[in-house]
């Protein structure tokens, strides 16, 4: 397994996406029926999905004992960097 593994919300919509799929019908719509059906689904159901996600995170866990951490995008190093301190809030643009 080289990808990382799926939550248990994906593996539902991976299952039940095709009967969701119709021409012209668009992806955000097939998913947001498939929110719908997740969210009206009973627990123990659910349950089937999330020891599905939890055998898949053991399996990627083990084949990488240390997982590479993303590195932050150009555009969030910027945002956790622009912060103003408190002696420049109250000065203003002239």
């Amino acid at each position: 397994m080289n990808a990382k593994p799926m939550g248990c919300f994906l593996l539902f919509c991976k299952e039940n996406r095709d009967q969701y799929k119709q021409p012209g019908r668009s992806n955000s719509d097939v998913t947001s029926l498939l929110g719908a059906e997740w969210r009206a689904m009973p627990e123990a159901e659910k349950d089937i999905y999330r020891e599905q996600a939890r055998q898949q995170k053991e399996e990627y866990l083990k084949s990488h004992p240390h997982p590479v951490k993303r590195k932050p995008r150009q555009q969030d190093q910027f945002m956790t960097t622009f912060k103003l301190s408190k002696r420049t809030q109250g000065i203003s643009k002239r």
